[in-house]
């Protein structure tokens, strides 16, 4: 069965935590800086919208990933972070992908514990 495609330009290039949550202070400043950025490692608080939307549509979950079309209140982060973590992961063929949905469900929890949305408003501002 052919899947069908998320054209990549219907979301946003960048989403990001709101609040963010590597650390305290004015949000793009606290975005700009991040310490794990600076060690090379992954920020918590960014999210590839179109890359990750890729993703859930190669698991067989275009709706999951009209989520990511706009920016996303504390809410709509829980019920996402819950829909990821039904998929079974396990049973798939890609053990990238597989990877890759499992770091996403640990960063969308991680968000939910923090009690942050994801927005769109800093992805213009950030490299």
């Amino acid at each position: 069965m052919r899947r069908r495609a998320a054209p990549a330009e219907q979301y946003p290039r960048l989403l990001t935590a709101d609040p963010p949550i590597c650390s305290v202070g004015p949000p793009l400043a606290t975005l700009r800086r991040c310490d794990r950025l600076r060690r090379g490692d992954r920020c918590y608080c960014r999210f590839a919208a179109a890359d990750i939307a890729e993703d859930l549509v190669a698991a067989d979950r275009l709706d999951l990933a009209q989520f990511l079309e706009a920016s996303l209140e504390v809410e709509d982060v829980e019920e996402l972070a819950d829909e990821v973590a039904t998929i079974d992961v396990e049973s798939m063929g890609d053990e990238g992908l597989a990877e890759r949905l499992t770091i996403l469900r640990g960063d969308l929890q991680r968000l939910v514990d923090a009690g942050s949305g994801l927005i769109d408003r800093y992805s213009d501002d950030l490299d």
